[in-house]
């Protein structure tokens, strides 16, 4: 086998190099009914070994190549991946199709390539998109030493280069999160190789720089290479048309699926050959691709193919339910609002919600639509929206500083001697991240020094859900932290128990591992540094009394001091009774005599200004309106009585 697939690729070769020279065309090769070629077929559309039951039409599709989005979105339409690593050991080739768009008379033959350029290194324009350019890459041996073809390396995948993206393969940057890949591949041979569609092993990773590979059976690991599976096939390659000049412009112009090319002999060979897709199990997604030459067996051993070589158009991502995958273009980690995301600016990594942007920002960085822009009365200090300092004074914990914007002075807190670096604000730690110690309210996030819901408006793939703004796997995919479970229908984990608590879900609390019902929304709130939990607006809003001392006989409302109201004495049925004795304030007072909950005030007792030294302070009754019990005047006659007996004793 190994002798006849040399000798033939050879042939094909030496055919093609003929074809060049004499402007002949290849007359198309047809797979259809090769028994090994049929065999993969089974293998990829699960049919079993031995026959039996038929081939998943989901999983063999015959058809040209369109994703499950409504509509549905063409080979052109897609972002195809970029070349990230090109190592300098890499051997490989650029070539030319013989078939040239617009050349040749029969758009159902296989087309005829020869190696044209040798290439130290991949280069990016040759798998930018579907322009019948193509690139190659050959296996090789730990050793660095290339493979033969047909060579199966005693069936160790470990010894014959099937098992070492990080050599010998091109590594592509999918440009956005995917957890399936799809290989528009060619075909360089004219009489031999049907298995050429299938001649790769893909493998998918977070981390480019990994030299591990997760183990077959094993949970998916992004740190590290993953083996992805042979999922799918498109019989009819990417379009019918071979004049399609791979752009969007053309797709839209020309017929994509055109009846009148179909048929014949060779159909399944139409521009350029059967498009496959590679997944991995649920909702974890990679960035990252690896195509190395040669299939040690997947699916299953019918697909094993041991080529030197692979040889492909080019490389795109998708998502699990198959649609086009959303291009995180400034890789910030936040997906495009076009596509379903919340990042407002792709162009630009330091815009996104996750951005922190405080009352220094000169634009809109967290994506929230507005300006972060401080309340009447105070001014910004070191990216903290600070109050301005009351009779040169600010309460405990505070230091009243020049400077800010508008300059003047403000309370800020007492760590804060040095002007704070950016992304950081000054607190009650000092210098600190505008999140650090915060918790906020159920189902909100603490997301650039605000908590808020980072989901809202986020439309995930399937098998995932949004999280602190981004689209994870859902844990039926990933498993739970001891002692948290699954929640199946939302993809999260949370604490057992949670869903019978008996409260309302917006006050159900399963952050931790014991589930409770919480009293409020602010209930066990603490919110960023500079603000306060308002159960009204629900919501962290900033806290203008921060820091503020007021005079005496004041308090702090909303930024400002302003008298504190009396209380009202109380009342009795007999009529009004003053006791004579001091109304403590019902605040509760510090030792600096401020109040205890940072709004300054005075902490004096307040007095009745009706009762005067050495003065009864009682008030008289009026008998036209007060029907005064008899209990109610035997008490007054008792009151009378003691003060007289207290007067004659002085």
């Amino acid at each position: 086998m190994a002798n006849r697939r040399w000798l033939l690729r050879a042939v094909a070769s030496v055919a093609a190099l003929a074809m060049v020279a004499t402007g002949s065309e290849a007359v198309a090769q047809t797979c259809t009914g090769v028994p090994y070629f049929e065999a993969c077929l089974d293998a990829v559309g699960g049919r079993p070994m031995g026959g039996g039951g038929m081939r998943d039409p989901s999983r063999i599709i015959d058809d040209v190549f369109q994703t499950n989005d409504v509509p549905p979105r063409f080979a052109p339409q897609l972002t195809f991946a970029q070349p990230i690593i090109a190592r300098s050991d890499w051997n490989g080739c650029t070539g030319t199709s013989r078939f040239n768009p617009g050349g040749g008379t029969d758009p159902r033959q296989y087309t005829a390539y020869t190696c044209s350029t040798q290439t130290p290194m991949i280069s990016a324009a040759n798998v930018s998109g579907l322009d019948w350019n193509w690139s190659q890459t050959t296996r090789r041996y730990p050793s660095g030493m290339a493979v033969t073809d047909q060579d199966a390396c005693g069936g160790n995948r470990a010894n014959c280069g099937y098992d070492q993206p990080w050599t010998g393969s091109v590594v592509f940057d999918l440009q956005g999160d995917a957890n399936r890949v799809v290989i528009f591949p060619i075909t360089d041979h004219v009489t031999d190789s049907c298995l050429e569609a299938f001649e790769y092993s893909v493998y998918l990773t977070n981390n480019p720089d990994s030299r591990m590979i997760v183990a077959d059976g094993a949970n998916p690991d992004p740190t590290k290479w993953n083996r992805a599976v042979l999922v799918r096939g498109f019989m009819r390659g990417w379009t019918d048309d071979y004049q399609s000049t791979g752009t969007v412009a053309d797709m839209m112009t020309r017929p994509v699926r055109n009846a009148a090319l179909r048929g014949g002999p060779g159909v399944e060979a139409v521009a350029d050959s059967i498009v496959t897709v590679w997944s991995l199990p649920c909702g974890i997604t990679f960035r990252y691709v690896a195509v190395l030459p040669g299939n040690y067996g997947n699916p299953d051993v019918r697909c094993a193919f041991h080529s030197s070589e692979d040889e492909f158009d080019a490389v795109a991502g998708l998502n699990e339910d198959g649609t086009a995958i959303c291009p995180d273009r400034d890789m910030d980690g936040f997906r495009d609002a076009i596509c379903g995301g919340t990042d407002c600016n792709d162009t630009d990594p330091a815009i996104n919600p996750g951005a922190t942007e405080d009352c220094r920002s000169t634009r809109d960085l967290n994506c929230d639509g507005r300006m972060t822009t401080c309340p009447a009365g105070t001014g910004c200090f070191d990216g903290l929206c600070t109050p301005g300092c009351i009779e040169g004074a600010c309460a405990d914990g505070f230091v009243c500083r020049a400077g800010g914007v508008p300059n003047g002075m403000y309370c800020v807190p007492d760590r804060c001697t040095t002007a704070c670096p950016p992304g950081q604000v000054c607190g009650p730690m000092g210098c600190q991240t505008p999140c650090q110690n915060a918790r906020c309210p159920v189902g909100q996030s603490c997301i650039g020094g605000a908590c808020l819901d980072a989901c809202s408006g986020v439309t995930c793939p399937m098998n995932q859900h949004c999280r602190d703004g981004r689209c994870v796997a859902n844990c039926s995919c990933t498993g739970c932290p001891a002692g948290l479970n699954c929640n199946r229908t939302s993809g999260r984990c949370e604490a057992p128990g949670c869903d019978a608590l008996p409260c309302a879900a917006e006050l159900r609390d399963c952050r931790g591992e014991e589930p409770r019902c919480l009293v409020s929304f602010c209930d066990g709130v603490t919110c960023p540094v500079g603000q306060v939990c308002d159960p009204m607006a629900r919501a962290c809003v900033v806290d203008r009394c921060q820091g503020i001392s007021c005079p005496s006989g004041q308090e702090c409302r909303a930024g400002e001091c302003v008298a504190r109201p009396r209380p009202e004495p109380p009342a009795t049925d007999g009529g009004e009774l003053d006791s004579g004795a001091a109304t403590m304030d019902s605040g509760v007072t510090t030792m600096d005599g401020g109040r205890a909950d940072g709004r300054g005030g005075d902490a004096r007792p307040t007095f009745d200004p009706g009762v005067m030294a050495g003065g009864c302070g009682c008030r008289a009754v009026d008998s036209t309106h007060s029907k005064s019990s008899p209990l109610a005047l035997a008490a007054l006659a008792a009151l009378a009585a003691a003060i007289t007996r207290r007067a004659r004793r002085r």
